[in-house]
């Protein structure tokens, strides 16, 4: 709350989607990892995902609707915001493998 009254709603928001981006790319361009290096990408790729999604759009998904609509529209608001969050995360989920064989790095070791 303290950041949403500091930098406003919209700047959180974009920042933590930005993060997210960040961190889908960081596991698409890796690919299966096979050294702790790749092991820890994977992980950073991971965390920064979820970090994002804690500051950034999944914690203010409940205040633009707590502020964009009145008392009657709020319970509707609240349940479309979260409707089109979940819509959003399976997409990207589904998405965003696709790319993934044609971005990993390859493996330098012999097979």
């Amino acid at each position: 709350m303290r950041l949403t009254r500091s930098f406003g709603s919209r700047p959180i928001t974009l920042a933590g989607y930005a993060l997210q981006v960040v961190g889908i790319l960081l596991l698409a361009l890796n690919g299966t990892p096979h050294s702790t290096l790749g092991i820890v990408l994977v992980m950073t790729g991971f965390a920064s995902f979820l970090f994002a999604q804690g500051f950034g759009p999944g914690c203010q998904q409940m205040v633009y609707p707590t502020l964009s609509y009145p008392t009657e529209l709020r319970g509707s608001g609240i349940g479309f915001t979260n409707f089109v969050a979940g819509f959003a995360g399976t997409l990207s989920m589904w998405h965003c493998p696709q790319p993934s064989p044609r971005w990993a790095r390859r493996s330098s070791g012999s097979s």
